[in-house]
């Protein structure tokens, strides 16, 4: 009941808020003091939201996360604002009392991320942009609690990991219904000026990213749903393909059929299956035709032929390169390589060999903290996989395999996404929440079923 109470309050605080939205277009008044305005509101009526469980929690985070995007606002005002998202999930998991030792169980990828944030810590001492580097250290600190403490209190069995992951794909379709939704109305800042469709968050590639994240879970729900509902989230799969091509996101197409193919291979002995992967991909050509012989932007397969930025793209990742090559060992400090717009009243010769961010998560963390700093990160999302295969190997069939399934296809596409964006340690990331989120879960469900063979 009162879960329902705080999404009521919610759902009505954003008609409120398309309602002061459109009178700023009347008035043309300065989106930053609204953004702050805003802001507060979401604060003081979700506050009850603290004791909510985790999958209203995470809507509320990601809900939060996308409309900071959304806002024609500055990009250091939409992280920070998006960060406060992070503050609620910490909340939950904090208002516990510490467990005791012989309760609490350390996991091996629990290890690594503790090791990694120590050399991050260590990394602020030798920084070129200390106190930034101490927030954005503070900030990730409070995204790994809110998933990995958050989850481990909420999740003891099957049934609430479904609740958690759902909410992956309903944020994913919400965001691609409004987009096409305001697309359809004629509403110019949905189309970037090179002629991408950029979607409701103004930026191709994170609306694209962010289906091909959620896509596993979509397929997921896509099977298990009753007929209409199945019917629904088929559709809603085209839409996204269709914005892949409108969109031209090359980052967000390879995710996309990294979670999709992963996804259908570790099920394909399941019911259902045959069913659902012919209509999407049937649903997906038919998508790319219609996109092709309309020919209206830049769509993929013109950047796909034309090559259009990928030059751009190397080039970036020569500087990041360069950069490293500079201290390959410690690093430059936490959070640098993403916020050099922040950094470069501090350091000026950094900006000048690396205009903007090298857009690789792994190039971002070997500027950061350098190599050692890659080879923790990797440990870790190797465990994370590792534990997966685990449950795929207990769980041969049935509703939890398909759920184990789109957990791990969740992972495999944020890898592949994340060697074309820069997110896998950045707090103000939709889909860093999405990441670490399913990381999480398939760290606890190892754990409950050891504890259950025990």
């Amino acid at each position: 009941m009162a879960a329902r109470k705080t999404l009521g309050v919610l759902i009505g605080f954003l008609i409120a808020i398309w309602g002061i939205i459109i009178w700023i277009f009347l008035i043309h008044f300065s989106m930053q003091y609204v953004v702050i305005l805003l802001v507060g509101l979401w604060i003081i009526v979700t506050l009850p939201a603290i004791r909510a469980p985790v999958p209203y929690l995470l809507y509320l985070t990601l809900v939060m996360m996308i409309w900071t995007c959304a806002l024609p606002t500055t990009r250091s005002l939409a992280s920070t604002t998006r960060w406060l998202g992070w503050v609620f999930l910490a909340l939950y998991g904090l208002r516990y009392r510490p467990l005791k030792p012989s309760r609490f169980q350390l996991s091996s990828v629990h290890g690594v991320l503790l090791l990694f944030l120590l050399y991050g810590l260590l990394s602020v001492s030798y920084s070129v942009a200390p106190f930034f580097s101490f927030v954005v250290w503070g900030s990730v600190v409070l995204m790994w609690i809110g998933c990995f403490w958050s989850v481990w209190h909420f999740i003891n069995g099957w049934d609430r990991v479904e609740r958690v992951f759902k909410v992956v794909p309903i944020i994913g379709a919400i965001t691609l219904w409004l987009s096409f939704g305001l697309f359809a109305m004629g509403w110019e800042p949905i189309v970037q000026a090179s002629g991408r469709f950029a979607g409701i968050l103004g930026n191709p590639n994170t609306v694209g990213s962010l289906f091909g994240m959620s896509l596993p879970g979509m397929f997921y729900v896509a099977i298990t749903a009753f007929p209409r509902r199945s019917l629904f989230w088929l559709v809603t799969i085209w839409l996204g393909i269709a914005f892949l091509f409108m969109s031209g996101s090359r980052a967000g197409a390879a995710c996309a059929g990294v979670g999709l193919l992963t996804v259908m291979l570790m099920c394909r002995k399941q019911k259902g299956i045959p069913r659902v992967a012919i209509s999407v991909v049937m649903g997906g050509i038919l998508s790319g035709l219609t996109v092709f012989f309309r020919g209206s932007g830049l769509t993929l397969f013109a950047r796909l032929r034309g090559g259009i930025n990928l030059e751009k793209r190397l080039e970036l990742w020569r500087q990041a390169f360069s950069v490293i090559r500079h201290s390959p060992i410690l690093g430059h400090g936490f959070g640098v390589a993403n916020h050099l717009h922040i950094v470069d009243p501090y350091n000026t010769h950094l900006r000048a060999v690396l205009h903007m961010g090298p857009h690789n998560s792994i190039l971002s963390i070997g500027i950061d903290l350098g190599v050692v700093g890659i080879v923790l990160i990797l440990l870790c999302i190797l465990f994370v996989v590792q534990k997966g295969l685990i449950l795929l190997k207990l769980h041969q069939t049935g509703k939890e395999r398909l759920l184990v399934a789109a957990l791990l296809s969740t992972i495999f596409a944020g890898v592949v996404n994340g060697l074309f964006e820069s997110w896998w340690v950045a707090a103000g990331s939709i889909e860093g929440l999405i990441f670490w989120v399913s990381a999480a879960v398939i760290t606890r469900l190892v754990m409950l079923d050891r504890n259950a063979a025990k």
